[in-house]
């Protein structure tokens, strides 16, 4: 009966210990005070009675008993609250009890890992492994690490009280198909306990130490683990994640364990799968920000991409941060250390600078028509925006990435939303940035001396990504023969459209480069004159934006543009 469950928990459940696990108390006469967590406050007004097993807030006029807070604090129900308190009594609940010894078995699990990792021989090159990612004995027994050594029934022999079929559905085991009896199913690796947000080990992953695959293996899905409701490192995060207001997410258990050991602790990592929707509502309960934090490779920023949507249907406000040189958030951290870390966190991206950076990246906004093209892909990539004041920031914000003036966002932008959210036409006219880039191809096809000539006056980002893999193309190869299938059918495309120009004088070629570079200068010169008026007191900006003025003056007087 739940009820008969409600008075046993208020019974045993001691409301001091348990709001105390959550925020400060300070004693005053018979009552405890602290800063309420319902609410934004800086003087304590939420009070405790202990004798009376009540809490109540002053400020907001949150109270009740000690379900009624941990219901709160945690965003799930009363009858939740009743079950998570339960638990960390040792109550038992009614009917949960194959539910009990599927967690029992796990426990048993971890802690048979644990002594393997510490006090065997086998355990010893996973230690090494452990040492060289910076983390010793401390974090071993914090975090549960342990060692599934390289034998078929070594977990078996070990939790003779569980049966093969016990052990089976927990997933710590297999029935073998032929003959009788079961095996391992975790052999030769590290062994991460994945615990629910209140700390109760669901199942592992294990990865391998050397040479093998996979290199990650989870439990598979039993009754009390599903690895798409399932975030790592939420039991330890979801205090940190409350007090800084925040939840940072990463990819992998590793890069978890790592930045929590090191001081950041409000971080979760998904279970090598991509976010879902209930991760999300999951991180919901605890804060309504949230940054990705994925790895710097190809990899990482398609999961980001995909995240943030899911992230942001949730209702969360979403920030993206990433990581430089290619790194990961662990190899960044044991690098570079948690002050740093914590530097590159303030300064995330609001998803739209995100997608902007990485629209720039793909688009050639040196022509009035791929700028349109950029701005029809940011513009898909934004939700319908009724605030006026958010709109207004957004279109300045498009504009000055864009190098578009504020009203042509503004015109294209309401023309888009009143025709339901299709793509603007863009004329495919050729302009003069076109022509030029055509015609530097064109030398660098017919003489590749000149490539790095071309590269040192043309950044790589004034090229679209085809012409860029044609450029990288002529520099590896020596063969006339263009039409290689090496090459992309728009890149091939492309060379052809060059070819059939008639061959340039070598003026044509200078005028055309100094045109691309004059471009250049200038979208480089709006980005810093912004720039300057965001941080007025940063001198750099001026200096640099006056440095390429005389460029550019210099290069119209020679017929650049």
């Amino acid at each position: 009966m739940a009820y008969d469950m409600a008075e046993k928990v208020l019974e045993q459940a001691d409301i001091y210990a348990v709001i105390s696990g959550y925020i400060s108390l300070t004693q005053k006469s018979n009552r405890y005070w602290g800063v309420c967590p319902f609410h934004k406050e800086k003087t304590a007004s939420l009070c405790v009675s202990a004798d009376k097993g009540f809490f109540y807030c002053f400020g907001c006029g949150a109270g009740g008993n000690v379900i009624k807070f941990v219901s709160l604090i945690e965003g799930i129900s009363y009858g939740e609250a009743i079950n998570v308190l339960a638990e960390r009594l040792g109550i038992k609940r009614e009917g949960s009890k194959k539910e009990n010894n599927l967690l029992k078995a796990n426990e048993s699990a971890q802690e048979y890992y644990q002594k393997c990792l510490l006090t065997t021989k086998q355990g010893y090159e996973c230690r090494k492994y452990l040492e060289g990612r910076g983390l010793g004995a401390e974090e071993i027994k914090e975090y549960g690490l342990g060692y599934a050594p390289e034998e078929w029934e070594g977990l078996q022999k070990e939790l003779k009280d569980y049966s093969g079929e016990e052990l089976t559905r927990a997933g710590l085991v297999i029935k073998r198909k032929s003959g009788t009896g079961y095996y391992d199913v975790f052999r030769g690796r590290l062994m991460i306990p994945i615990r629910d947000e209140y700390g109760q080990v669901l199942g592992f992953g294990g990865r391998v130490i050397g040479e093998g695959e996979p290199k990650y293996l989870n439990t598979a899905e039993t009754e009390i683990f599903n690895k798409r409701r399932t975030l790592y490192g939420l039991d330890k995060a979801k205090n940190a994640i409350r007090k800084s207001g925040a939840a940072i997410m990463v990819e992998g258990y590793m890069d978890a364990i790592s930045l929590q050991s090191k001081g950041i602790k409000n971080v979760v990592a998904t279970l090598g799968t991509a976010l879902t929707s209930d991760h999300a509502q999951q991180l919901r309960k605890y804060t309504d920000k949230i940054i990705i934090c994925y790895d710097s490779d190809g990899a990482g920023q398609k999961a980001t991409e995909r995240a943030i949507p899911i992230m942001r249907k949730s209702g969360a406000e979403v920030y993206v941060s990433s990581v430089p040189e290619g790194k990961d958030p662990d190899e960044y951290i044991r690098k570079e250390g948690a002050e740093k870390f914590r530097q590159l966190m303030s300064r995330a991206q609001s998803v739209l600078d995100y997608n902007l950076k990485k629209v720039r990246e793909r688009a050639d906004i040196t022509t009035r028509q791929g700028k349109l093209r950029a701005l029809n892909e940011i513009m898909s990539m934004t939700e319908k925006i009724d605030d006026a004041i958010t709109r207004n920031e957004y279109e300045q914000k498009i504009s000055a990435a864009l190098t578009l003036d504020e009203e042509t966002v503004r015109r294209e932008w309401n023309r888009y939303e009143r025709t339901g959210r299709k793509a603007i036409k863009v004329r495919a006219e050729e302009s003069k940035t076109e022509m030029a880039k055509m015609t530097v191809l064109q030398v660098m096809i017919s003489d590749r001396e000149v490539i790095e000539y071309v590269k040192m006056m043309v950044p790589s980002e004034m090229f679209t990504s085809e012409e860029q893999e044609i450029i990288e193309w002529l520099e590896k190869n020596k063969s006339r023969d263009v039409n290689s299938e090496e090459l992309s059918e728009g890149a091939r495309s492309k060379i052809a459209r060059a070819m059939i120009n008639n061959e340039c004088e070598v003026k044509e070629f200078k005028d055309s480069l100094d045109t691309l570079r004059c471009i250049w200068l200038k979208g480089r010169y709006e980005s810093l004159m912004q720039k300057a008026k965001e941080k007025p007191e940063d001198m750099s900006y001026i200096k640099e934006s006056l440095q390429i003025k005389k460029e550019m003056d210099r290069l119209k007087s020679e017929g650049g543009q």
